[in-house]
């Protein structure tokens, strides 16, 4: 059977179980993951047969080359979570992923943490213009992106899961899910212009009107993590800076320059995506210590006209009663 099909009924198995949708986002992007290594190496569609711990190690091996330890451990525990499915299934006899001793040779290799990094608001800027200047469709995309990282700190599961319906310019601000309750409207202020401008060229990216995605990739769907990543990090090169553009160091530097404004813990909990409080405050502590020498305390505004101005995020916009932004989603669906 081919295996493309199998990860379709796997996804269809995770969301009857009820997994929250960041991870099962995780995992289906870690078994896509391990699919196109297959493909790339056999040349052709892998099918059920090709699984065989051989071609996992030599994944994983491969993985190890270019991630850190964390990483490839969160791929093993994707791909022994797929494995169980198709053995429940019936559809595997025997076990394709090796034991965790089997592949400490790998686990030793993996890079160690990466280094806590901050963007700097001049850095910021830097990229803002390198973006614009580019005029691509891509640069466009990318552009939004990248502030909707830097003003808030999104997880990048969001950002692939937004709709365009999750953007409303006219009142400045975007829907995201919250962990707990219902959707909240968050404010944007560095972010609206870049995804104005992005909203008018999309059709480039979604010709037959039919996606409802917001940020799309070249062939007209959803961007992936994974091609999020390669755009970001192929744009640090491009631009030659001095520190790796990775969503992390986005999302940092968005961590940093709230927890400096003032916002309080439990917002940043909730716009980070973090499910524990014990998270967010060790990532602030972590980024006290290695960012104190940083300024991000001003972001890139950028103009209808195309001018920049540096200033504050829409942190100041907002509410000190949250459930403010709670209570505007419910009053615009009991309108509409």
């Amino acid at each position: 059977m081919a295996l493309r099909e199998l990860i379709a009924q796997f996804e269809a198995f995770l969301e009857r179980q009820g997994y929250r949708q960041m991870t099962l986002v995780g995992y289906l992007e870690d078994i896509q993951q391990f699919y196109e290594f297959l493909k790339a190496h056999l040349g052709r569609e892998p099918e059920i047969a090709d699984l065989t711990p051989e071609r996992c190690k030599a994944y994983l091996a491969d993985q190890a080359q270019r991630y850190r330890r964390s990483t490839l451990m969160r791929r093993l525990a994707s791909l022994r979570s797929f494995q169980r499915f198709l053995q429940s299934a019936g559809h595997l006899a025997e076990p394709f992923v090796p034991r965790t001793a089997e592949l400490s040779e790998f686990l030793e290799k993996a890079q160690q943490a990466q280094e806590i990094l901050c963007l700097s608001s001049d850095e910021l800027r830097q990229i803002w213009e390198s973006l614009l200047r580019a005029k691509t469709p891509r640069a466009v995309r990318d552009l939004a992106i990248i502030a909707l990282f830097v003003e808030w700190g999104f997880p990048s599961e969001w950002l692939i899961r937004f709709r365009v319906d999750d953007v409303d310019l006219e009142r400045s601000r975007v829907r995201i899910p919250d962990l707990v309750e219902q959707a909240m409207w968050i404010p944007v202020r560095a972010a609206r212009e870049p995804l104005r401008r992005y909203l008018i060229l999309r059709e480039r990216f979604n010709p037959t009107g039919a996606e409802p995605a917001l940020f799309l990739s070249q062939l007209g769907r959803p961007i992936s993590r994974q091609s999020l990543w390669q755009s970001l990090r192929s744009w640090g090169e491009i631009l030659r800076l001095r520190k790796p553009l990775t969503p992390q160091a986005l999302r940092n530097t968005a961590a940093y320059r709230l927890s400096r404004q003032g916002v309080p813990a439990d917002t940043l909990q909730i716009v980070f995506g973090h499910t524990n409080p014990l998270s967010t405050r060790f990532l602030l502590r972590r980024l006290n210590r290695a960012c104190r020498e940083v300024d991000v305390s001003r972001l890139p505004i950028l103009q209808p006209t195309g001018d920049i101005v540096m200033g504050a995020g829409a942190e100041e916009w907002l509410p000190a009663d949250l459930s403010e932004l709670h209570a505007s989603s419910t009053a615009d669906e009991e309108g509409a």
